[in-house]
Formats: structure tokens, C-alpha cells, sequence
């Protein structure tokens, strides 16, 4: 079996307070993910540092995660892969904590 060609589609955020997000996404196209989906790998570091801030697995049927502990002010990547036998190519996305909960600034990015 093969790795999907393709990330996950629709990658978005929900600021929930200073320090937390909601990541959602949606799956690759079905053509596209070369076997059965088993599961997806999310990842968030810091930019500045590149801090594991969070780094886990999550089964193919959820498509929304929250991760908390984040730091106001700091810039973070986060990544989506899906996974088969193989990992995908990755979702990134970056977004800038605010202090106050708003979102200051959201860059989306697909590489293939």
C-alpha cells in the first residue's frame, strides 16, 4: 500500500481562549488516499523554538482536535497528516496567539 498523495483538505482554527485552539480539518480526497485511512498524525511546534507543543495520533474518524498550553504571543505551526500504512503529505497551518483570545493572524499553506 501506498502513503496518500495528497494532505488533508480545509484546515481551520477556532481560538478558543489565550492559550487554546480547536484544529478541525477535513479528510484528503478519497481518490487520493491510495488504502484504507487508519488514523491521522497532528503536530504543533513553536516557531520561535521549535517546541513540541503537542504530538499525537488521532483515529480517521475524528477530524477536530483541541490543544491547550499554548503560549499568548507565541507563533505556532501545526500539521495534519493522514495516514494509511504510510503518513501523507501534511497540512500546515500557522497562527499567532493573541492575549486576549482573538485571532491576530492565520497563514494556511498545503505542501504537496
Amino acid at each position: 500500500m501506498l502513503a496518500p498523495s495528497s494532505a488533508p483538505e480545509n484546515i481551520s482554527f477556532k481560538i478558543l481562549s489565550s492559550s487554546s485552539i480547536e484544529l478541525s480539518w477535513q479528510p484528503p480526497l478519497e481518490s487520493h488516499i491510495n488504502g484504507i485511512l487508519r488514523l491521522y498524525r497532528v503536530a504543533v511546534r513553536s516557531v520561535a523554538d521549535s517546541a513540541v507543543a503537542y504530538d499525537n495520533v488521532v483515529g480517521h474518524n475524528t477530524l477536530t482536535v483541541q490543544i491547550s498550553e499554548l503560549h499568548p504571543y507565541y507563533q505556532y505551526t501545526c500539521s495534519v497528516s493522514a495516514v494509511t500504512t504510510e503518513e501523507g503529505p501534511p497540512a500546515n497551518a500557522s497562527v499567532m496567539m493573541p492575549p486576549d483570545g482573538k485571532l491576530c493572524e492565520i497563514l494556511l499553506r498545503i505542501d504537496y
